[in-house]
């Protein structure tokens, strides 16, 4: 709703200097002059296909967030911004673990389905598909937000099962900030750029901590009121949970001509909140619950003519995952009087290679993808290991057939192998998507996509699941925009259907070593949106 005044604020204020500036546009020749300023001040992705385009003639459905409008919104963080886009919601569980819901989904689906990256680097772990990290992130420290309404699979792989959100960095300037706000929240941040007098190489570093009470908000009754017999005399509910968080992370880049180096390095600590059984029984300022991550990334691209690029790139990601005396029952519980702790300690490290062909001539334009990820997870807790390795092929078709229209033909290949092999009809897996874009004038433009994608289990899945079929989804898209020079408006129509929806279902718990099951069920699933 806030955004929804800004936008019609903006408009009157647009309008207004429209009107005192009419004399100046008036004539049919400076409105063409004044469409083209429009036009080259657009907003362009290569987010959608891997081809640079402006925003409004991508396949599909595609919100670039600039960083003055984050700031004339009053926007902070990413969180601030994605809980204010229509068609996204943040949940927040018991744990205090954040998961973004695209269009209704996740949220209540058992991990996580959108596919975070940073400066078009995927950020995200194969344990639990989550990285609530960077929900952190500060808008003083973004050029723009990408973000990807629905299946993203064709190029993206998995987990881009319900869309993509992609932060670009600022590569200009340098600053520092500090921020003040209620519940103790202080955030500081600091931003280095450098480039050479030719232009040839860029050197960027940023730096952002920050530390929170977290919300000041009042429980209901917890767990211990619905006991048999009655133990609500020894809960500390109604009262506030532990929100608690601190976090800071560090983010260096490097480019020299077509040479890049990346790397980042985030962590946050985290308060009890509700507990994991929604037991209130610790009202300290401890922060047990431990996340890190760290990455690297090296990149080359060769320019071997105008028509024909190479682009090799190879990384490396470690994510850490700790619970410190973090309890599933707490001390005093009747049958564990000392309580019951929740061994977390578990650590991924995860190692790939891509190598990306592009072609063009005319109105025609080929890609051509390879990729290989190899990733391992250490369940320290349970001296358990746990590896996959995915190899993928992407291949994607652009071409105009007829005067402005732009069809895109795309698909992509994954070839799953994993320690445990509970995949049913799931270890090779084609993602296809078929896209047109119909610009009927320089104000109404048309389009139409059909994608699949599927959601493959998580590594930590794997370990608690016999066999199992992953969540699938097919997805009819159709938008139509109007632009102008002072008014755009766009209308999203999608229809999606779910296959294979699954849940956690706890079914049972022993002592000191915890099984868990999935209920997996059959159920098709219709949704109809218009956002």
């Amino acid at each position: 709703m806030k955004l929804f005044y800004i936008l019609i604020f903006t408009c009157v204020i647009a309008n207004s200097v429209y009107a005192n500036n009419l004399d100046m546009i008036s004539s049919e020749e400076d409105m063409a002059e004044y469409e083209k300023l429009m036009g080259i001040i657009d907003k362009y992705s290569d987010l959608v296909t891997k081809t640079r385009m402006n925003s409004d003639f991508v396949p599909g459905i595609l919100s670039v967030i600039t960083r003055n409008e984050m700031d004339i919104a009053g926007f902070k963080t990413l969180i601030d911004v994605l809980r204010s886009m229509t068609g996204i919601n943040v949940y927040i569980d018991s744990v205090g673990v954040r998961t973004i819901s695209i269009r209704g989904i996740g949220g209540t689906v058992a991990s996580g389905n959108v596919k975070m990256m940073l400066n078009n680097i995927p950020v995200i772990d194969s344990l639990s598909s989550l990285t609530d990290i960077l929900l952190d992130f500060p808008v003083s420290l973004m050029e723009r937000i990408e973000i990807v309404r629905g299946p993203g699979s064709a190029i993206y792989g998995e987990y881009a099962y319900a869309g993509v959100v992609n932060i670009i960095t600022r590569k200009e300037n340098s600053m520092v900030s500090l921020g003040i706000a209620s519940l103790a929240s202080i955030s500081s941040s600091a931003l280095l750029n450098y480039d050479s007098q030719d232009q040839s190489t860029h050197f960027s570093l940023m730096a952002h901590q920050f530390k929170t009470d977290g919300s000041d908000a009042v429980t209901g009754t917890d767990a211990y009121y619905f006991q048999v017999p009655d133990m609500k005399a020894i809960s500390l509910a109604p009262g506030s949970t532990n929100e608690k968080q601190i976090g800071k992370s560090v983010f260096l880049s490097f480019k020299h001509n077509d040479t890049s180096f990346s790397g980042h390095m985030a962590q946050i600590y985290r308060g009890y909140y509700m507990g994991y059984y929604h037991y209130l029984y610790n009202l300290s300022e401890d922060t047990p619950h431990k996340l890190r991550q760290h990455a690297v990334q090296l990149s080359h691209k060769i320019r071997f003519n105008p028509q024909l690029n190479l682009t090799i790139k190879g990384g490396s990601q470690q994510y850490k995952f700790l619970f410190d005396h973090y309890y599933m029952y707490p001390p005093g519980y009747p049958f564990f009087p000392e309580g019951l702790l929740l061994p977390v300690d578990i650590l991924e490290r995860k190692h790939y290679a891509n190598v990306d062909f592009s072609y063009h001539f005319d109105h025609h334009h080929v890609l051509f993808s390879l990729e290989y990820i190899s990733s391992k997870s250490l369940f320290n807790s349970y001296a358990l290991e746990m590896y996959r390795h995915i190899y993928s092929m992407v291949s994607q078709y652009e071409c105009q057939p007829f005067d402005n229209f732009l069809l895109t033909l795309g698909a992509r290949y994954d070839n799953y192998e994993d320690k445990y092999d509970n995949y049913d009809d799931i270890d090779h897996n084609i993602s296809p998507r078929i896209a047109g874009v119909y610009h009927f004038n320089s104000k109404h433009i048309f389009k139409f996509q059909y994608q699949e994608a599927f959601r493959p289990a998580t590594t930590s899945e794997l370990t608690y699941i016999d066999t199992i079929k992953p969540p699938a989804i097919n997805t009819y898209e159709f938008s139509y925009t109007y632009k102008s020079p002072l008014t755009r408006g766009r209308i999203n129509l999608y229809h999606s259907i779910l296959t294979q929806v699954r849940q956690i279902k706890i079914e049972s718990l022993v002592y000191q070593h915890f099984q868990f099951f999935f209920l997996t069920t059959n159920l098709t699933f219709c949704d109809f949106g218009i956002c």
